[in-house]
């Protein structure tokens, strides 16, 4: 099995091109890598990190998917969320 910063990678490489981020991928940045992957969208950061086995966007944990597409999966839900949220409350 691939460790947490494996599935980061693969994370980093393709956020932007999921589906629950399509709406807000004008507005969005994302950079990093290595440890830690940050997602702006109004002045607001998102960081995804590698915490053993899952991965954590701020108080939330991710388990790793049996493979890393399975992983951006799970993590673009949540960041598409998350997102959502931002925009709603126009911060």
């Amino acid at each position: 099995m691939a460790d947490a910063s494996e599935h980061l990678g693969h994370v980093a490489a393709h956020l932007a091109d999921t589906t629950p981020l399509a709406r807000f991928i004008s507005r969005v940045s994302i950079s990093g890598g290595g440890d830690e992957i940050i997602v702006a969208l109004a002045g607001r950061n998102l960081a995804i990190r590698a915490a053993g086995q899952s991965l954590r966007i701020g108080s939330e944990e991710i388990a790793l998917g049996a493979d890393a597409q399975g992983t951006l999966n799970r993590v673009a839900i949540v960041v598409g969320r998350l997102l959502a949220q931002i925009d709603e409350q126009g911060i």
